[in-house]
């Protein structure tokens, strides 16, 4: 069985496909966690879903240039699986979404996993 995620086991990656017709760059927000407080790993509590939204900012090919700026938010859930947390599957080690632009949240963690 892969690990459980625990808080601060999801990580962000800013994609690098540019908004068509653009040059620039995504940057990656803050990653929000959704825990449960039913069961901890370590003593930090175990996430079932994570969110995060990443920034645009770039500028126009086209001349004369404009500015340009946009949003992408990727959420993670979990599988369906066996295993409930909270009534809820836990997000594991292994986990990964990403959107078009290639913004990704994905998880990393070797956690063990006990009640509260």
């Amino acid at each position: 069985m892969a690990s459980v995620a625990r808080a601060g086991d999801v990580s962000a990656t800013p994609g690098t496909t540019p908004v068509t017709g653009s040059t620039g760059a995504w940057s990656a927000g803050t990653i929000s966690e959704t825990t449960t407080s039913v069961f901890t790993s370590d003593r930090r509590a175990i996430v079932v879903e994570a969110r995060c939204t990443f920034s645009y900012s770039g500028n126009t090919t086209s001349t004369p240039s404009s500015p340009v700026s946009q949003t992408s938010t990727v959420t993670l859930r979990p599988q369906t699986r066996a295993l409930k947390v909270g009534g809820s599957p836990p997000l594991v080690d292994g986990d990964r979404e990403q959107d078009s632009y290639g913004n990704a949240l994905s998880v990393g963690s070797d956690a063990t996993w006990s009640t509260a």
